[in-house]
C-alpha cells in the first residue's frame, strides 16, 4: 500500500504473511539474501497496520497487545537470530554498480533501496533501521 511497483516488489521477493498467529503475520515480508544471492540468511518484516492510537504499536484487530507482547507489535520486526548489524541489504544487487560507479549509497530502510531503484540508481545499500554504531570485527572497526 505504499505505492511501490510490483516490478521492485517481485525483484525483491517481496510479499505479505496474511497467516494468523505467525511471527510475521500482518507484514510485508522482505528476504535477506547472502552476497551471491543464492541463500536466504534472513527477513525483516514491515507491519502493513497503522500505529494504533492507543498503544502506539502496529497490530492486527481493534484490542491491544499486553504489555508483555509489545515488543513484537513493533513496526520492523526480523526474525529470530537474524543479527542485522552483520548485514547490508541489496548487496547482492548494488555490488557491481558499487564498483563500477565507485560509491555507494547508504540508506536506512529496504524501503529506501527501492525508491532509488525505481528511480534508475542501482547502488544503494540498506542498514536495518536509524542506528549507525561502531563494530570490531576481526580486529577491524567497521560501521554496520
Amino acid at each position: 500500500s505504499r505505492g511501490f511497483s510490483k516490478n521492485i516488489l517481485t525483484k525483491y521477493d517481496v510479499g505479505d504473511c496474511t497467516k494468523t498467529g505467525k511471527p510475521m503475520s500482518g507484514r510485508a515480508v522482505v528476504p535477506v539474501y547472502d552476497n551471491n544471492r543464492q541463500y536466504m540468511i534472513g527477513c525483516t518484516g514491515r507491519a502493513t497496520t497503522d500505529k494504533c492510537e492507543k498503544c502506539n504499536h502496529y497490530h492486527l484487530g481493534n484490542e491491544c497487545p499486553d504489555k508483555e507482547s509489545l515488543y513484537l507489535h513493533c513496526k520492523w520486526r526480523h526474525n529470530y537470530g537474524f543479527k542485522t548489524q552483520n548485514y547490508l541489504y541489496n548487496y547482492w544487487f548494488a555490488q557491481e554498480h558499487i564498483k563500477e560507479s565507485r560509491s555507494v549509497i547508504l540508506v536506512e530502510s529496504p524501503g529506501n533501496v527501492w525508491r532509488l531503484e525505481e528511480a534508475g540508481i542501482h547502488n544503494s545499500v540498506a542498514i536495518f533501521g536509524d542506528k549507525f554504531l561502531p563494530n570490531v570485527v576481526d580486529g577491524v572497526s567497521m560501521c554496520v
